[in-house]
């Protein structure tokens, strides 16, 4: 019957029943790695939801059918989802590239699984920004800990690119308690991947724990996700005359002298007349460098330290996330709560020629901070 049809296809994709206890021990699903059962771990409701995105990727693009076995959904986020799935023809494709005397070397090897990752970008996404993201992944080829692009291909509208599979585990499951020794290595495969992407002037410019893929048991991780990365040359610190130095401290002091002022005195006006400022903001809340808060227009590959330095403090301090603000200014408030205000209208005149210093200034001198 139809319907028999149907369960045995939702069997296949080791979908779990909702009574556990209807799984005996010579189910098949006892045969699978741990790999291959994490769906089981998740809510019915959720898994239901993950098989109906697999069918509808499947039908969708019908190569990843041929060379693929979609088992799970990794993650999903505003541009697009990332799959887990088993490489079919992973060892066929092995042999055709090492030759013949490979092949006879590996005739008696049991032949193991091979997990990838299949990262569906969105048609939400402009053309311009998936083919950025494809580019940038080329050009990282070789950097240490870093996701390599294995392949990308295209059915119409829809884009697919595939990736090694790395073990991991959630950061809010570790950072609490992870060794001190955890934490070394943790940051020495960061901090290296940051290294051999910067070399390439690369910003990756949403540096976060959840793209950053760890594995405390075997203390390695790889940085994923440039949907949000630009290429960027390392930035020298800007050059100001003279004039451009006495004309910002001018502005600061009046910025200082109006916040002395009632409160309700204090704040944007009612009709902006001055010039916006246009800057890329893209990036995670919580994680965006003050350059970036501030609007800066010569933002570099320094932006990603900082987020590296969040992401320590986290660590050292037990918490995370530690920001957490609605909106921009309530950002650079929090940021000015630990480093202080002077250290912020610092920052703002380093990063613009007046604007920043007003905003900072008019905002952070209302008594807030001390």
């Amino acid at each position: 019957m139809g319907s028999d049809d149907d369960e045995d296809a939702v069997a296949e994709r080791t979908f779990v029943p909702e009574d556990e206890s209807d799984i005996g021990e010579d189910e098949d699903e006892d045969d699978c790695s741990p790999e291959e059962r994490t769906l089981y771990l998740k809510d019915p409701i959720e898994q239901r939801q993950i098989l109906d995105e697999i069918a509808d990727l499947e039908k969708s693009v019908p190569r990843v059918v041929e060379e693929f076995v979609l088992i799970d959904r990794l993650g999903e986020g505003t541009f697009s989802s990332v799959y887990k799935a088993i490489d079919k023809d992973y060892h066929n494709k092995w042999h055709a590239f090492f030759g013949s005397v490979r092949s006879s070397e590996m005739t008696n090897t049991p032949l193991i699984q091979v997990f990838v990752a299949i990262k569906r970008i969105y048609v939400t996404s402009s053309p311009s920004r998936i083919q950025n993201e494809i580019a940038l992944m080329e050009d990282c080829k070789g950097c240490r800990h870093v996701a390599q692009l294995i392949t990308a291909f295209r059915e119409k509208d829809q884009v697919v690119a595939v990736m090694p599979y790395h073990k991991n585990v959630d950061f809010r499951q570790y950072f609490t308690t992870i060794p001190l020794s955890g934490i070394q290595s943790y940051f020495r495969c960061l901090l290296r991947a940051m290294r051999d992407v910067h070399a390439r002037e690369i910003v990756h410019r949403d540096v976060k724990p959840a793209n950053f893929l760890f594995d405390p048991d075997s203390g390695s991780g790889v940085l994923v996700d440039f949907g949000l990365a630009q290429d960027a040359i390392h930035g020298a610190l800007k050059s100001f005359s003279r004039e451009d130095v006495e004309r910002m401290k001018d502005i600061l002091a009046e910025a200082r002298e109006k916040s002395k002022g009632p409160s309700d005195r204090v704040g944007w006006l009612a009709e902006e007349t001055r010039h916006g400022i246009k800057a890329n903001r893209a990036g995670t809340r919580g994680f965006r460098a003050p350059e970036v808060l501030l609007k800066c227009e010569d933002q570099t590959a320094a932006l990603d330290i900082w987020s590296v330095g969040t992401i320590m403090l986290s660590f050292l301090s037990g918490k995370f996330p530690i920001f957490n603000a609605n909106d921009d200014v309530e950002a650079l408030m929090e940021i000015a709560a630990i480093l202080g205000k002077r250290k912020m209208e610092k920052c703002a005149q380093l990063h613009s020629e007046g604007s920043s210093v007003i905003w900072v200034a008019s905002y952070l001198t209302r008594g807030y901070f001390y």
